[in-house]
């Protein structure tokens, strides 16, 4: 750690102590030999049934190699100085994300609430665009310490106030729907604290200018450690799985039959969750503004369905809190933490016509720009007409 007048700056290891990694090297040693007896003998005789019972062995040992490397090489480096706050992990190559001193929203404060054995969440800091985490691997008292830190860094670099861009939203019951949480005049607080459309790579819209139109995409995200444990689980299970079905198929047994069906729907299950994670970037919603029209498009796998969206039949523009998706959770939930938004396109008989759920501040700041751009009509109106 490095407090200098100018910067705090932390680095941590991402393994959780050197005894784990020894345990977890003896293992692997034992099963890596294991999974070379399985591959020598599948060379020599080739058959279907003993490849498909050497799979689930090699994908546990690929997934432990992975963690080992984790453990012996992961590091994470956390730095907040006055141009804002850079994260960087590193296992084996280096992903970094900067994010400008204006965008940084608040520190989580560590729950010592929680009994012992229970998993405790990284540090989160809270942004205008995707939540950072840091500080995984370490114990409850040393993520206390590091939170006091960071938040009195971080109140000293904005002069006493936790935000710079600060909108304030309404307070969340947790039993009530977040989705009518809906405020007449959030977006022009939103437009107002960001004059101008931001940029930053915690944004996970993508803004594509052609020559004569604009459309704004929104896209589920390449998660590479999502597919690694995806495929491990998916390989792990199914090629036992498949193992006795094989076995079935050579001597048929109404009680071996019923007894696998519970496993091939679990199987079946690991299967389509791989799936939907390797073809994440390819589903998603994206707007087409062209020569005063909109288009509506949802993506799956290539391809496209598109509706226009009649602009005489909108009357304004809603926005107001929505309900976390599915591409933002985590284990420890550090997403639903983070202040979401949703913009909503209400037509004159005051029913939904289209809407963007889900989205961080960054986000529906950029679609309210978009919409200030091509449709301000549509922002001069955003009281319901019984109300006037």
């Amino acid at each position: 750690m490095e407090d200098l007048p100018e910067a705090l700056e932390l680095r941590v290891r991402m393994g959780r102590g050197i005894g784990a990694a020894v345990l977890t090297m003896l293992w692997l040693s034992a099963w890596t030999a294991g999974c070379v007896f399985l591959v020598y003998n599948l060379l020599n005789d080739f058959s279907v049934s003993s490849l498909l019972f050497t799979i689930p062995f090699l994908a546990a040992w690929l997934f432990v190699f992975a963690v080992l490397c984790g453990m012996l090489f992961g590091k994470e480096r956390l730095r907040l100085d006055r141009d804002g706050l850079l994260h960087e992990r590193t296992v084996i190559f280096a992903r970094r994300r900067f994010v400008p001193l204006g965008e940084v929203r608040r520190i989580l404060e560590w729950d010592p609430s929680r009994r012992a054995g229970q998993p405790q969440p990284p540090i989160a800091i809270t942004t205008a665009g995707s939540p950072v985490t840091f500080g995984n691997a370490l114990a409850g008292d040393e993520r206390a310490w590091l939170c006091s830190l960071l938040r009195r860094r971080l109140l000293q670099l904005t002069k006493g106030q936790e935000t710079l861009r600060r909108v304030e939203t309404p307070s969340r019951d947790k039993d009530e729907a977040l989705s009518q949480l809906e405020q007449p005049g959030l977006a022009s607080k939103l437009l107002q604290a960001w004059p101008s459309a931001p940029e930053s790579s915690g944004s996970g819209l993508r803004v594509v200018e052609d020559f004569d139109q604009v459309t704004v995409r929104s896209r589920g995200r390449l998660s590479p450690g999502g597919i690694a444990l995806g495929a491990f689980a998916a390989c792990f299970w199914n090629g036992g799985v498949v193992v006795f079905i094989a076995s079935l198929l050579k001597d048929f047994n109404w009680f071996i039959f019923f007894f696998l069906i519970p496993f091939e729907l679990v199987g079946l299950i690991l299967l389509v969750a791989f799936l939907a994670v390797l073809f994440a970037p390819t589903i998603g919603l994206s707007w087409t503004f062209h020569q005063g029209e909109l288009t509506e498009s949802r993506h799956f796998l290539g391809f496209r369905r598109s509706r226009l969206i009649d602009p005489f039949s909108i009357r304004r523009v809603v926005a107001g809190m929505g309900k976390p998706p599915a591409r933002r959770t985590s284990m420890f939930q550090i997403a639903s933490t983070s202040e979401l938004y949703r913009i909503a396109l209400v037509d004159r008989d005051e029913a939904e016509a289209a809407a963007f759920d889900g989205l961080t501040e960054m986000e529906a700041v950029t679609i309210l720009h978009l919409l200030k751009s091509h449709h301000p009509g549509w922002l001069e109106n955003p009281i319901r007409p019984e109300a006037c």
